[in-house]
């Protein structure tokens, strides 16, 4: 059974640029993932918990598994796993936030007749404490 975990606040930045103004062309993306010490320690202490989760008693009898004993990993197991599985599973709202990307009426600060009207347009409404 997959298992993942996501946190809301990376401090690494990705990078979107247009090529062209023809909206079939591809846009040149650079994601940018675990870029920062910070975020792949984030991603560590995620691996180890859950791990410690998918070990657990309540899990296996859940699952009708025995329990695994074997999910213990060291630290550089656990980078690894992180920096070899780490990818987009959610597209979070606030990345295109209105004044910072977009105008007042979603307009896309410097492409004339390009609006962006979904939730990436939200402000961000967790809490970052």
């Amino acid at each position: 059974m997959p298992i993942a975990a996501k946190f809301a606040f990376p401090g690494s930045k990705g990078e979107l640029k247009l090529n062209s103004t023809d909206p079939r062309k591809n846009c040149s993306v650079k994601f940018n993932y675990l870029a920062k010490e910070e975020d792949l320690e984030e991603c560590v202490k995620m691996v180890q918990l859950l791990r410690r989760v998918a070990g657990s008693e309540s899990v296996a009898m859940f699952l009708g598994v025995h329990r695994q004993n074997n999910l213990v990993s060291n630290s550089d197991e656990r980078r690894r796993i992180c920096k070899e599985n780490v990818r987009t599973y959610y597209h979070y709202h606030g990345g295109c936030a209105v004044g910072s990307v977009v105008d007042d009426e979603y307009g896309v600060y410097g492409v004339k007749g390009l609006r962006v009207i979904d939730g990436s347009t939200f402000t961000p409404c967790l809490d970052r404490k």
